[in-house]
């Protein structure tokens, strides 16, 4: 095994992608008044070296990538509708998916269970063995809707009820007992070691969702009123563990864990619309809702789940003495040994969870509010204009506080940012803001997730879009969008062991600890979408064009530092004998705009009986631009290395056949 990554430039990674599907769908007409469809849909997917999950796959070898294969996959579903009279309407339906993700090793590559994985913080490169667990994603999801809708002329009311129970279960393993490798820049550095394997099993026990709209069309207004109230409730079942390469001794019995959690809500949402000047040509808009949170099962209640949060994982100093590359070490020793330092955590492995959640955050759900407001203008006969502004801002919000310790038990330290032009200011500054465990409490962790109500996490947007259907066919659309989301959590940025999960993501409070990390604003930048269509003048060909110009990705430089960089400002070593660190602010840099022109020719032939055969030319990235659309954001070497850029022009045919 090599020491560091070298390319292999004769074994290009690829991508392998293999779909099947079959379907079966029958309508049955019941009675005059009374439909009944039946839909069964089988298929089978595999993801073979899945670059394009993610951006951290492209910087893996593709024995190192994720690979899935979902079997058993299918959908059946049966919907029932009743047109009663003109005016009221009955619907009910409901489906049945099941579905397993099978994350695996490339055997068939020469890596078996026991080939370990390496990566390097230097480089940001991965090789070996995937280095994440692997094993069954698995879930069942039952759904089930039933609503009646009554409309007259001007009024139209629906009341409905929503029903979902669905279940997961996921295995998960480690190549190598349980041990990967970390090196820096081709030298051990650290190992992480897994406590697996590991079962866990998670269900819904009810989602529902019980609404009421109405809609009322009073002269130049119309108002949409809307109420809906939401129960969820999920729980975790007994499970047992049993024991692993790394934990020889475990055979835990887990309890069931009910409310997990348990959410009862009353949302409104109210809209209008106003013809301005009576005369059908300019509407003012407006609305205000409550969107409540909905979160997945693997995304909530798995951290409530005991064997989820038995400290599966912890990291540890390797100093590799004897330069071969097999940490020589009593993994199953929480303390310095061999040639490893003390774990991370020093409950790894043990039965007692790690992270558990406030009563409060079982209690109360996430949301967001939401107001639109705009107007519509008509600017001549089929030509319109649509100017609309966008506020959404998030409450409950909650973080996680490691109670193990305080801001007392850190020490703060600065340092040097290298010499780099790439940098702000070309590197050499200060940093500071960095904080390191004290070695005494190093390892200690006790989390506690709560709703954090100083958290801020707010929206706004602009969206600016105009629509011509002009003479002879031809049809013009497109605008341009401004928007952002601000974070703010520098009300806790002097708390030392908090850290801050968002709405939309996971966020920690970075490092360092200044305003220009914990108050992130991204500059408004403009996202422009253009579609042309033109008929040519003869042979009855279509022509149609779509334009598109987005922002780049955003620059990162996450710098894993050693010893020897942080001991000057410290004054001792790092507990963990290294540390991450971000010498850029989030949101502050960007790469190039992606500008791209994609362009489509079509020709329909008509045949008798309403036949009719339509052939496409079809041309991706008409200007063969290659634009970069992901950036290696390890800071090193290979920092700001393109990992993904727009795929080259591409020509394709099709046709379509109508009968």
């Amino acid at each position: 095994m090599p020491q560091a990554y070298v390319p292999d430039l004769s074994n290009p990674a690829y991508e392998g992608d293999r779909d099947q599907n079959a379907s079966l769908r029958l309508t049955w007409q019941v009675s005059s008044k009374s439909k009944l469809n039946l839909q069964h849909q089988w298929a089978d997917q595999l993801r073979d070296h899945f670059y394009s999950q993610s951006v951290t796959n492209r910087t893996q070898v593709p024995t190192a990538t994720i690979s899935y294969h979902g079997q058993p996959s299918y959908l059946s579903q049966a919907t029932w509708n009743a047109p009663v009279t003109s005016k009221l309407l009955f619907e009910a339906g409901a489906a049945f998916a099941n579905k397993d993700f099978q994350y695996f090793l490339h055997t068939e590559e020469g890596v078996t269970p026991a080939t370990p994985a390496f990566s390097d913080l230097g480089t940001g490169y991965s090789w070996g063995s995937l280095g994440s667990p692997y094993g069954h994603n698995a879930s069942h999801n039952f759904n089930a809707h039933v609503s009646s809708s009554y409309v007259t002329g001007s009024h139209a009311a629906k009341i409905g009820l929503q029903f979902q129970h669905d279940w997961a279960w996921t295995t998960q393993n480690v190549t190598n007992n349980g041990v990967t490798y970390q090196l820096r820049n081709g030298a051990p550095t650290q190992i992480t070691q897994f406590a697996t394997p590991l079962s866990l099993y998670e269900i819904t026990k009810a989602n529902i969702g019980v609404f009421g709209q109405d809609q009322w069309t009073l002269k130049r207004l119309t108002l949409n009123l809307g109420i809906r109230f939401d129960y969820y409730n999920n729980y975790v079942p007994s499970e047992t563990n049993g024991p692993g390469p790394l934990v020889p001794n475990r055979n835990t019995v887990f309890p069931e864990v009910d409310d997990a959690p348990n959410w009862k809500n009353v949302t409104p949402r109210i809209g209008g619309a106003y013809d301005l000047f009576g005369n059908g040509k300019t509407a003012v808009k407006a609305s205000i809702g409550k969107y409540l949170e909905g979160p997945n099962l693997t995304s909530f209640t798995r951290l409530a789940n005991p064997a989820a949060n038995i400290a599966l994982s912890a990291t540890r100093a390797w100093g590799d003495a004897n330069h071969d590359f097999i940490p020589q070490c009593d993994f199953t020793n929480v303390n310095a040994n061999g040639e490893c330092q003390k774990l991370s955590n020093v409950n790894f492995g043990n039965s007692i969870p790690t992270t558990v959640y406030d009563p409060s955050a079982l209690t109360t759900r996430g949301y967001n509010w939401e107001v639109q407001t705009g107007v519509q203008q008509e600017l001549m006969p089929r030509v319109s204009f649509n100017a609309t502004y966008v506020r959404r801002w998030f409450g409950n919000l909650r973080g996680t506080t490691n109670t193990a310790v305080t801001s007392a038990n850190y020490s703060p330290y600065c340092i040097t940012a290298p010499l780099d032009p790439n940098l702000p200011g070309g590197g050499g500054y200060q940093e500071c803001g960095l904080n390191d465990v004290n070695p005494t409490q190093f390892g200690l962790v006790s989390n506690v997730i709560a709703v954090q109500p100083q958290l801020q996490q707010v929206f706004d947007g602009v969206d600016l879009f105009a629509n011509a259907r002009l003479s002879h066919g031809i049809t013009m659309q497109g605008g341009v969008s401004y928007g952002r989301t601000r974070t703010n959590n520098c009300a806790y940025a002097d708390n030392l062991n908090f850290a801050f999960a968002s709405a939309t993501g996971s966020t920690a409070i970075v490092a360092p600890r200044t305003s220009a990390f914990c108050d992130v604003r991204p500059p408004f930048q403009p996202n422009v979408k253009v579609l042309i269509v033109y008929p040519l003048p003869w042979y009855g060909i279509q022509t149609a064009a779509t334009i598109q110009s987005l922002p780049g990705p955003q620059t990162a430089a996450t710098y894993s530092i050693t010893n020897a960089i942080a001991a000057p400002s410290l004054g001792r070593n790092l507990s963990a004998g290294n540390a991450t660190v971000d010498l850029i602010a989030p949101g502050t840099r960007y790469g190039d705009r992606l500008n791209q022109v994609d362009f489509r020719a079509s020709k329909i032939f008509k045949f008798a009986a309403k036949r009719r055969l339509q052939g496409n030319v079809d041309l991706y990235n008409l200007f063969n631009a290659n634009p970069v659309l992901a950036l290696n954001n390890t800071y090193g070497t290979a920092w700001q290395r393109p990992l993904q850029i727009l795929q080259g022009r591409l020509l394709k045919f099709s046709v379509q056949l109508d009968f």
